[in-house]
């Protein structure tokens, strides 16, 4: 049995855009039983960049139209975690 069998990951992830997710994604796929964490300062973690001039153009008005991924279904997708916007950092709390 080798080293990598025995240690255990954690990673915290800062930031949950386009970045932030393809490596949390990525990680889970390498290697399951990291556990990984995103700390994002928005609620929304995947939206269709390609529709943000149609929504800052007033084309699409409904915001919901360009999110792809809430952080629950990509949680349950990837098993990664999202902490929410108000998660505060502090000793022990991960």
């Amino acid at each position: 049995m080798g080293l990598e069998e025995w240690i255990m990951m954690r990673v915290l992830i800062l930031g949950g855009v386009a970045a932030g997710t393809k490596v949390a994604a990525k990680l889970k796929r390498l290697r399951f039983d990291t556990e990984v964490l995103i700390l994002t300062k928005d609620a929304d973690i995947s939206y269709a960049g390609c529709g943000l001039p149609y929504y800052v153009g007033d084309v699409i008005t409904d915001r919901e139209k360009i999110i792809v991924n809430t952080p629950e279904k990509f949680a349950a997708l990837t098993g990664a975690k999202v902490l929410p916007p108000s998660f505060r950092l502090c000793r022990g709390s991960i």
